[in-house]
């Protein structure tokens, strides 16, 4: 699934490509995705200027002039694809086509029908039922160590679930939690409520370091995610953790010593986990 690297890197595309610019013509190709596609989607967008893009958590919001937004989720395998004019076949599994006044085309792929696209209030986005339980953005000066600790305070769940928990932490998928518990040497099966104040802050620096870095490689090109122009991201070839099953591990507790531990998988919650039970205690 899309996290955060991956939609930052996809509402960076659609800045460079569709921001200021006018909707010509929307074009759906099915009725819905996950949920119905709002019925005045095409109406209300036509000969909208898209007049700021930003993101909350893993949606891409597109703001238009006359007061509405854009929501768009990937959902499991979605992508947007940007073209130049239309010079190819509709790509597979496109299910809306937004077409620009400089002949830009955006095409939402989504071959599992997992994804969302919705209009929602530009003035209070909260509203919706997308965002209504959206907790604090990683990158935000609001998700500090205090903050964490309070929330996981509340909790009895494995940390590992916490930080999938998107009303904590708005962002945060299966790959990116993996990474970010090896870095920070905790275990997934730990407790959240057991997680100590200074844990806390090692998780909030080792969250914002991981996923910068992933956003500056691009994001993480696993099964369907590709960029907005088709092109793959590279942040897997750095996983330490993640798909390492049996593995050397390669954590560092300084520079004359490495673990020597194997990274293992188990299934939390339906979901793989991949660890390091030999530094994550």
């Amino acid at each position: 699934m899309p996290e955060l690297p991956e939609v930052e890197t996809v509402k960076n595309a659609l800045i460079n490509t569709a921001l200021h610019k006018t909707i010509t013509k929307i074009i759906l190709y099915r009725d819905n995705i996950r949920y119905p596609m709002p019925k005045n989607l095409i109406t209300d967008f036509h000969h909208q200027k898209i007049v700021n893009i930003h993101r909350i958590g893993k949606y891409v919001l597109c703001d238009m002039h006359q007061g509405d937004s854009l929501l768009i989720h990937l959902g499991m395998s979605g992508s947007i694809r940007i073209e130049k004019h239309l010079l190819s076949p509709l790509p597979k599994h496109c299910h809306v086509t937004i077409h620009l006044d400089d002949d830009t085309i955006l095409h939402y792929i989504d071959p599992r029908r997992f994804g969302i696209i919705d209009i929602v209030p530009q003035q209070n986005p909260a509203l919706s039922r997308h965002l209504q339980h959206m907790g604090r953005d990683p990158f935000s000066n609001h998700c500090h160590a205090d903050y964490l600790y309070a929330a996981l305070q509340k909790r009895r769940s494995h940390i590992k679930s916490a930080l999938l928990d998107q009303s904590i932490i708005a962002g945060i998928g299966n790959i990116y939690a993996c990474e970010i518990l090896w870095q920070s040497a905790l275990s997934p099966l730990q407790s959240s409520h057991m997680i100590t104040i200074k844990q806390c802050e090692d998780i909030v620096k080792n969250t914002r370091d991981i996923l910068q870095k992933a956003i500056d490689s691009g994001g993480s090109s696993l099964r369907d995610f590709v960029h907005g122009d088709g092109q793959l991201g590279y942040f897997q070839h750095y996983f330490y953790a993640y798909n390492r099953a049996g593995q050397q591990c390669m954590y560092q507790y300084n520079k004359h010593q490495s673990c020597d531990g194997c990274i293992i998988s188990i299934r939390q919650g339906g979901r793989s986990t991949f660890y390091c039970p030999n530094h994550q205690i």
